[in-house]
């Protein structure tokens, strides 16, 4: 399976981008602003392709998502990412939430400040997650590419 996040617009706050799924339109991701010089918590990863991973332990989220979601077992992990870590596929609102990773969500748009933000993010997560895991539950390999348009 190959996801695909083509960013789309950025600001000096946050990056908005496009997600398809083998091609087909599927969420919108919302990241944080692109920074020459990677500042944790505030910097958007690098361009590039990433294999896509369960990381399987049980920390705080995982549990958190496990209690509010009976179908979620482990976060979808970016693996290899230059300078970051931990860098997960799940929803959240805003670029605030990111901490580099890819925060989905079916709608977007722009709250105070121009930040970029995410709307029902709740409501395509399933689909979107167990797409992703059924593939890694059957052995097929999972890639994450990030296009930058801006």
């Amino acid at each position: 399976m190959k996801l695909i996040n083509t960013r789309i617009a950025r600001n000096n706050e946050s990056t908005l981008g496009l997600l398809s799924a083998d091609g087909m339109k599927f969420l919108f991701v919302i990241e944080d602003e692109k920074r020459d010089v990677n500042v944790k918590g505030k910097t958007r990863i690098s361009a590039g392709i990433y294999p896509v991973i369960f990381r399987k332990e049980l920390t705080p989220l995982t549990k958190k998502y496990r209690a509010k979601y009976s179908w979620f077992t482990y976060h979808l992990e970016l693996q290899n990412v230059p300078d970051f870590t931990n860098v997960y596929i799940h929803i959240g609102n805003f670029e605030s939430s990111t901490a580099a990773c890819q925060i989905i969500g079916n709608k977007a748009g722009l709250y105070t400040n121009n930040h970029f933000r995410n709307y029902e993010n709740a409501d395509n997560f399933k689909p979107m997650y167990l797409l992703i895991s059924d593939a890694l539950n059957r052995g097929e390999k999972v890639s994450y590419e990030i296009i930058d348009w801006v």
